[in-house]
């Protein structure tokens, strides 16, 4: 069977140590009302530091540096990709290219090869709505996703595409052995 991508994910910039500690002082303060508009603190501080936020995203999205075809693979450009047979961590532009695929994969794990998907929030994610999605095999942590934006979807399709693999191959097993 050929390999399909069925949902992609890019990671907030809530990854980084800079975005976790924007997002503890986005979501400061009580809510106050300035002109009749509910608001907080914290937003007067989004606002003054969106030019470090757009840095960061951009950041995380150029495939290469310095320049942006040019240069060094860019460790920070990153897509997590759901296929119909693995969960993988990649470089989304290497990926595309069949001279550096090999290379554009930083881990991968296969749909069989976890048990369960837990989502886990750190400090500095609940402004930016994201979690880890972190696979589990026996109990231990076979791979972690940082920073999933709306988590809950993803590690949803995870689980789903993996009851698919698992009830394709039960079903093709053969007649005998079930008896």
């Amino acid at each position: 069977m050929k390999e399909t991508t069925i949902m992609n994910a890019w990671p907030s910039i809530a990854a980084t140590n800079l975005g976790r500690q924007l997002g503890r002082l986005f979501r400061m303060g009580p809510r106050i009302s300035v002109l009749t508009v509910p608001t907080r603190p914290g937003w007067f501080i989004a606002l003054a530091t969106t030019p470090i936020t757009a840095f960061l995203y951009f950041n995380k999205i150029v495939p290469r540096t310095p320049l942006v075809l040019f240069g060094a693979q860019n460790p920070w450009c990153r897509r997590y990709r759901l296929t119909n047979k693995q969960v993988i961590i990649e470089h989304p532009f290497d990926a595309l290219s069949t001279k550096r695929a090999d290379q554009a994969t930083f881990a991968k794990i296969g749909l069989t090869e976890f048990d369960t998907a837990e989502l886990e929030e750190q400090s500095g994610y609940e402004w930016y709505r994201a979690s880890d999605i972190v696979f589990r095999r026996e109990g231990k942590e076979v791979l972690r996703l940082p920073a999933v934006p709306h988590a809950e979807a993803f590690r949803q399709t995870c689980l789903k595409a993996r009851q698919a693999v698992i009830g394709v191959a039960e079903a093709n097993k053969p007649a005998a052995a079930a008896s």
